[in-house]
């Protein structure tokens, strides 16, 4: 992964434009610049027009951090799958790159972003949400026969799924309080006894 390259901002797809925010990578300061949020990335440009771009795929968490006793201020906490090399001018050696593909996989990265305004966490949390929304883990365990089976009349009560009757066209709702109590009368008893 390149970093710190020339780019320009996202045109398209923008969900949230924050200036004025810090960017630390793995404990290095970058300084501050402008974090892009879009529908297919993650971008900070610094005012050189220097930045990196991080696609949803590499991004396997993104929180809110407020415990400062982990890091001064309140950020964007975001952990990225490969290394990020903030030392030097950005440009990795090509040549060891077939080497490293397995050792990404292990290798992870720390980004901080750093709003001036901190009560704008929220919302930069809530625009990468939506825009990972956009970008499903080809890897979840959740199978399109899943995706078959729900509808929008499925609903869930914490305990059952409930799935409408299909023959008949109309849903059982099946709550704790629509069970009948007395089927788990003899369950302390001893079945030997």
């Amino acid at each position: 992964m390149a970093f710190l390259t020339l780019l320009s901002p996202p045109i398209e797809g923008l969900l949230h434009k924050e200036t004025l925010t810090a960017a630390i990578v793995n404990d290095n300061d970058l300084g501050h610049g402008c974090l892009y949020v879009s529908e297919s990335s993650v971008s900070w440009i610094n005012e050189a027009g220097r930045g990196f771009s991080l696609l949803y795929p590499k991004i396997s968490l993104h929180a809110i951090s407020r415990d400062t006793s982990s890091f001064p201020r309140h950020c964007l906490y975001v952990m990225v799958d490969g290394k990020l090399d903030a030392g030097g001018d950005g440009d990795r050696n090509d040549d060891d790159d077939d080497d490293d593909d397995e050792e990404d996989d292990a290798v992870i990265s720390e980004i901080r972003f750093v709003p001036e305004d901190s009560s704008s966490l929220d919302t930069m949390h809530q625009a990468i949400c939506d825009g990972n929304v956009l970008h499903p883990d080809p890897d979840d365990s959740f199978s399109s026969e899943d995706d078959e089976n729900y509808s929008p009349e499925t609903r869930g009560n914490g305990y059952f799924m409930v799935k409408p009757d299909e023959e008949e066209g109309k849903s059982e709702d099946m709550t704790v309080d629509s069970v009948d109590a007395s089927q788990f009368e003899n369950a302390d008893e001893d079945p030997m006894s």
